[in-house]
């Protein structure tokens, strides 16, 4: 009984496979927009983590005029470190 209801499963998933790859659209989304989709979103975000030792990575620290001793702290440390 387990056998012919595995065999049922499988002859039931071909069948949607083999239906919904007759359709243009089911083409379209499972096999061409991924890959636009990470071209698209590959040359929007690529070569925003490729940093070198000569030039320091970009932050911005924001510090309200009456921060204190920690602003200061914080700012020295983050330029120790290299940033």
């Amino acid at each position: 009984m387990r056998g012919s209801t595995l065999r049922a499963a499988l002859f039931l998933a071909r069948k949607d496979v083999q239906y919904l790859l007759r359709e243009r659209e089911t083409l379209l989304w499972t096999f061409l927009m991924p890959v636009l989709f990470f071209f698209f979103i590959g040359s929007m975000t690529g070569g925003g983590s490729s940093s070198s030792p000569d030039r320091p990575d970009p932050l911005v620290l924001e510090v309200a005029p009456d921060a204190g001793f920690v602003a200061d702290h914080l700012a020295r440390r983050l330029s120790d470190a290299g940033f």
